[in-house]
C-alpha cells in the first residue's frame, strides 16, 4: 500500500509540464513576430516577399501551438485516468472502514489466527488512517493540476484562435498584393517549353532538356551555398540520394512540412516553368543563374507564372492536403485532441547545375538536418 501510494505521489508531478508551456510561450512570440510582419508588409517596397514572411509566420505559429495543444490534451487524459483511479482507491478504503466501525465489537474480536491475529488486524485497520489523509491530499494535487490543464488548454485554444484568424488576414492581403503585381518577366516561347515537358517522361528528363536550352553555368551562384532559406517550413523526410519504400533513388531530396504551406522562393530567379507535371501535381522550376536550376516539386498551387522573375522570400504557391478553403484553415484548430493527427505534406527539392543533380541540403541555412 505505501509503495502504491508513493507511486500515486510520484505521478501527480505535472510530467507534460514546461515542454507545452514553453512551446505556447514560443508561439505567442511567434505570432507576435508574423503580426508586425504583416503591419510592416503594407509600407513595403516588396509587398509580396514581405506578406510572404508574414504567412509563413503565422503557419509556424499554428504548427508550435497546435503541438502544445496536443501535448495538453494528452496530458489531460492521463491525469483524469489517474484521478480516476486514486478516487477509486479512497472509496475502497473508506469502505473498509465504515464497513469495520459498523460491525459488533465481539465480532471484531474473532479472528482465525485468534485474539494476536484481531490485534494486529485491528493496527493494520487503525494505520489505514494516516494513508487515507496521504490519499486525500494525493487526490487534491490531482484535481488542482486537472484545473490548470484546462486552463492551459483554453489558453491554448485562444492562441490557435487568434493565429488562424491572423493568417486569414495575411494570406488575403497577400493574395490582393499577387493580384496587383506587376512583376518583370523573360520572354517564353511556350510551344517549345510544352514541347519539351511533353516529350519528358521524367522530371529529371524535364530538367536536363532545359538545362540544354541555357548557357553553361555561372560560377557567381555558389557563393549562395549555405545561406539560403527553405522554401517552407519542415525537416529532411528523405534525404538526397536515399531510396525510397520501393527502392527508387531520386535525384533530390523530400522535405515534410505542415498541413497548409506557403512555398516561397528561395534565391532571386527566372520561373523557368511552372504547372502540373506527370504525379508530381504542381511545380515550380526556377534559374537563379544560368546553368543551375532549383526544381520544386508536389505543390497544391502555384501562384506565379512561367517566365516571371520571383524576388528572393516571394511567393510561389502553396501545400496543402486539398484546396486552401475555410475547412482547412477550420481543422488547423480543430484537430488537436486525443489521438489527433495533424495533416503533413511533401516538398520534393532537386538541385542541377548544367543538368547534372546535386545534393540541396548543404545549400540551406537551417532545418536540413532532419530532426
Amino acid at each position: 500500500m505505501r509503495r502504491f501510494l508513493l507511486a500515486l505521489l510520484c505521478l501527480t508531478v505535472p510530467l507534460y509540464a514546461q515542454s507545452p508551456e514553453r512551446d505556447a510561450e514560443r508561439a505567442t512570440a511567434i505570432m507576435a513576430g508574423a503580426e508586425a510582419d504583416l503591419v510592416a508588409a503594407r509600407d513595403a517596397q516588396n509587398q509580396l516577399a514581405a506578406y510572404a514572411k508574414a504567412v509563413q509566420g503565422y503557419e509556424l505559429a499554428l504548427s508550435v501551438a497546435r503541438g502544445s495543444a496536443r501535448q495538453i490534451a494528452l496530458a489531460r487524459v492521463d491525469a483524469e485516468q489517474r484521478f480516476a483511479a486514486q478516487r477509486d482507491q479512497v472509496a475502497k478504503l473508506l469502505g473498509g472502514l465504515h464497513r469495520v466501525e459498523r460491525a459488533p465489537v465481539p465480532l471484531l474480536m474473532i479472528h482465525p489466527s485468534g485474539p494476536a491475529g484481531a490485534v494486529r488486524a485491528g493496527q493494520l485497520m487503525s494505520g489505514l488512517v494516516p494513508i487515507l489523509q496521504q490519499e486525500a491530499t494525493t487526490l487534491r494535487t490531482e484535481a488542482d493540476y486537472l484545473v490548470t490543464l484546462q486552463e492551459d488548454q483554453a489558453a491554448v485554444e485562444a492562441l490557435l484562435s487568434d493565429g488562424l484568424a491572423g493568417v486569414r488576414a495575411a494570406r488575403a492581403s497577400l493574395n490582393d498584393a499577387l493580384a496587383r503585381r506587376n512583376t518583370a518577366r523573360v520572354t517564353v516561347d511556350r510551344l517549345v517549353l510544352e514541347g519539351l515537358r511533353d516529350g519528358s517522361a521524367t522530371l529529371q528528363a524535364f530538367a536536363r532538356a532545359l538545362a540544354r536550352q541555357a548557357p553553361p553555368a555561372s560560377a557567381r551562384f555558389e557563393s549562395a551555398e549555405g545561406a539560403l532559406p527553405l522554401p517552407a517550413e519542415g525537416r529532411i523526410l528523405r534525404a538526397f540520394g536515399t531510396p525510397d519504400a520501393a527502392g527508387i533513388v531520386r535525384p533530390g531530396l523530400i522535405l515534410e512540412t505542415g498541413a497548409v504551406s506557403l512555398v516561397t522562393a528561395p534565391m532571386d530567379a527566372t520561373l523557368r516553368y511552372s504547372g502540373p507535371f506527370l504525379d508530381y501535381d504542381q511545380i515550380a522550376i526556377l534559374e537563379p543563374e544560368a546553368g543551375w536550376l532549383l526544381i520544386l516539386a508536389g505543390l497544391t498551387e502555384v501562384s506565379r507564372e512561367t517566365g516571371e522573375v520571383i524576388l528572393a522570400g516571394e511567393p510561389l504557391g502553396t501545400l496543402a492536403s486539398g484546396p486552401t478553403t475555410r475547412k482547412d484553415d477550420a481543422f488547423l484548430v480543430e484537430n488537436t485532441g486525443q489521438g489527433a493527427t495533424v495533416g503533413t505534406n511533401t516538398l520534393y527539392i532537386e538541385l542541377r547545375r548544367d543538368g547534372v543533380p546535386i545534393d540541396p541540403a548543404p545549400w540551406f541555412a537551417t532545418g536540413m538536418d532532419g530532426e
